[in-house]
C-alpha cells in the first residue's frame, strides 16, 4: 500500500476532531510502506507503530484493539482516506445518543457510491435490535471502516475479528 499509505495518514493527521490516537499495525510488509511515512511517524505523538509477523488483516485489526486507550475505535484501511470531520460528526452523535456503534457514510475518491453497494442507512437511533433487523433487510454494505465502535463494548463482549479471514472480515466482525 506504499502508494496509498501516506495520503491515508495524512487524512487522519488532518481530523477536526484533534485528540485522535493514531495506531498503525504493520503486519509484516514488505513494501517501503513505514519509510513513506517515516516523517509523519516522527512529528506527531498520537502516532504509534505496531510491528507484527504478517498473520493478516484480521489479526492486524485486533491488535489495534488491543492497544488502542481512547473512547472510541474506527478502523482506517490504508488504502483509503476519511474527511476532515469524519471522527468528530460520528463521535458527536456518539456522545449524545450514548450508541455503541455510529455508522457513517462512504464514496469513492470521485464523490460517488460505489457500483452495487448500499453505503447509507438513514434511521433515527433505536435499541440495538430494531436496528440491526433494518440493517439486514435494507442490504447495507457490511464495513467497519465507516463507523466508529465504543472500545469498552468491544472489549467487554469480546468482539474480534476471526484470525484467518482475509476477505469480508467486516461481514463477521
Amino acid at each position: 500500500v506504499e502508494k496509498y499509505i501516506r495520503t491515508c495518514i495524512e487524512s487522519i493527521l488532518a481530523q477536526t476532531y484533534r485528540n485522535v490516537e493514531v495506531i498503525i499495525v504493520n503486519d509484516g510488509s514488505t513494501d517501503q510502506s513505514l519509510a513513506v511515512i517515516s516523517d509523519l511517524i516522527c512529528s506527531h505523538h498520537n502516532v504509534k507503530v505496531i510491528n507484527q509477523k504478517n498473520q493478516g488483516v484480521s489479526v492486524a485489526r485486533n491488535t489495534g484493539i488491543d492497544v488502542a486507550t481512547g473512547k472510541y475505535i474506527t478502523f482506517v484501511d490504508p488504502d483509503d482516506k476519511i474527511m476532515p470531520g469524519f471522527v468528530s460528526s460520528l463521535y458527536q452523535i456518539a456522545d449524545k445518543t450514548g450508541a455503541d456503534i455510529v455508522r457513517g457514510s462512504f464514496r469513492d475518491f470521485n464523490g460517488n457510491i460505489p457500483k452495487d453497494w448500499v453505503p447509507d442507512f438513514n434511521v433515527p437511533t433505536n435499541c440495538g435490535t430494531i436496528v440491526l433487523d433494518q440493517l439486514l433487510s435494507s442490504n447495507i454494505s457490511f464495513v467497519v471502516w465507516s463507523s466508529i465502535y465504543r472500545l469498552d463494548f468491544i472489549n467487554s463482549n469480546h468482539i474480534r475479528f476471526t484470525p484467518g479471514i482475509v476477505v469480508y472480515e467486516d461481514i463477521d466482525f
